[in-house]
């Protein structure tokens, strides 16, 4: 029905225009009469013919630039290449093929008619890797400055200090992707014009924090400053949950705050636990900060939502009140149970940190006890085996017995309320390698010597057997 529609434009174009006009309407294959790719033509050319021309196109792209613009009157110019951006070639060839071969009828004549009045130009498309359009975006706006900043608090003292937010610029890195790939589509490569907020809002507003005025709960831990790695790793992990605002109902989680722990994230190598034994990693004393807040949680009434214990008790905090965290399986993670926000204030020394939640005064605990009960040994297994070419007994490792313990928190909430929340602590007994000699252990030749002169000192004084008379011939 389509083709008899088609034919039936065909003949009508045919007598008004004659037979010129015919063939530029009737399909013959090839790329449609007077069309062009980016100004050039390519008007009856062949697939092939085009595909050629579009990875010419790519070639020369190469060295092509592209300038981000600010707002604020900065300019950047940097190469194609460095943002992402390349030649879209199937997606280019994909409009040349199809224009004036379109399955809507009408769509397919005007195409036709306009290659009768005059050329149709169409733009070379391009792509971008989405990833590293991202982070340099992400980059500058780390750069640009006059970002803004959200309401925070500090604790100086015994005294909780508000500070103010403020306005600033701020990069819509969402809303300046969608410009530059629509950009892209019509084949502007020249400049892209970030979009900027120039009256961003913090996330955070001074309304928010106006009901947090108490310290809820607070808890310190010590450590050795002389060990410069685990040192490090405890500030840098507590610099990022310092200042954490936490909403009515809201949970915390340690990991998602924190982030994963690597050398490309600014930590170092320090002993971690594994299997029970501390061994090189990176990231050791992370736990010291998850444990610190674990207890300064306790103290303030947080709803335990996840927790779990080292593989062995630590020096730094006693048995049963650690949080253990590992990235991607391990986490630490509390709720806000009141209908008031709460803020964390980390805060660092000589040698200690100090966790504190801050929050409503209504919301302060009147009384707060954490006790312990039904702790036990684990005993550890000793496992031996003989080694056959062993000359004495070797422990191969040392292990360690295990220890379960109850820890319960009575807490008399704000409001009057009381509560308990018991909780198990469970620390893996290690077992221990014993290797058996499995042969006499052979003397050296001082021991023999020694056993010889011992051998001579027994039998000298005793009375030595007659010689016989033949002896004597």
């Amino acid at each position: 029905m389509r083709k008899q529609k088609i034919a039936a434009i065909v003949a009508a174009f045919a007598l008004l225009g004659g037979a010129s006009a015919a063939g530029i309407l009737w399909p013959t294959g090839q790329i449609i009469y007077g069309l062009q790719l980016n100004g050039h033509s390519i008007s009856n050319q062949s697939r092939e013919d085009v595909e050629q021309y579009i990875k010419q196109v790519e070639s020369e792209a190469n060295t092509k630039s592209i300038t981000i613009v600010d707002s604020s009157g900065g300019k950047k110019t940097m190469s194609l290449r460095e943002l992402g951006i390349t030649v879209d070639i199937v997606g280019t060839l994909t409009d040349s093929i199809d224009h004036g071969y379109e399955s809507n009828v009408g769509e397919y004549v005007w195409h036709r008619m306009q290659a009768i009045v005059g050329a149709k130009n169409l733009p070379i498309r391009y792509k971008m890797d989405g990833p590293t359009v991202e982070n340099y975006l992400l980059e500058y706006a780390k750069s640009m400055g006059e970002t803004g900043s959200n309401a925070t608090i500090t604790l100086e003292g015994d005294t909780i200090v508000h500070h103010s937010a403020k306005v600033g610029r701020k990069l819509d890195i969402p809303a300046t992707i969608k410009r530059l790939q629509e950009q892209l589509q019509e084949g502007n490569v020249e400049t892209l014009d970030l979009v900027i907020n120039e009256a961003a809002q913090p996330t955070i507003q001074d309304k928010d924090l106006e009901s947090i005025t108490n310290v809820l709960g607070t808890y310190t831990t010590h450590f050795d400053s002389s060990n410069t790695n685990r040192a490090h790793n405890i500030h840098l992990a507590g610099q990022k949950i310092h200042q954490t605002y936490i909403p009515a109902g809201g949970v915390f989680s340690f990991n998602e705050v924190v982030g994963e722990r690597t050398a490309e994230a600014g930590y170092d190598d320090a002993p971690v636990f594994v299997g029970g034994r501390l061994v090189p990693g990176i990231g050791g004393g992370i736990c010291q900060i998850s444990s610190t807040l674990f207890n300064s949680a306790l103290l303030a009434g947080m709803d335990i939502v996840e927790r779990d214990t080292h593989f062995a008790p630590v020096s730094y905090i006693p048995v049963g009140l650690d949080a253990t965290v590992a990235w991607g399986y391990i986490d630490f993670k509390f709720k806000n149970p009141y209908s008031h926000p709460i803020y964390v204030i980390t805060e660092e020394g000589n040698g200690y940190v100090k966790i504190s939640i801050l929050g409503a005064k209504e919301d302060v605990p009147q009384s707060v006890s954490i006790t312990k009960s039904n702790e036990r040994t684990v005993p550890n297994q000793v496992i031996e085996r003989v080694d056959p070419n062993a000359t004495e007994d070797v422990v191969e490792s040392a292990g360690h017995a295990g220890i379960s313990v109850d820890t319960t928190r009575t807490i008399t909430y704000g409001d009057g309320r009381t509560a308990t929340y018991t909780f198990n602590s469970y620390y893996e007994p290690v077992e221990s390698v014993v290797v058996k000699a499995g042969k006499p252990k052979q003397k050296d030749v001082k021991e023999a010597k020694e056993d010889q002169k011992q051998e001579g000192s027994q039998t000298k004084g005793k009375e030595q057997p007659k010689k016989s008379e033949n002896n004597k011939r």
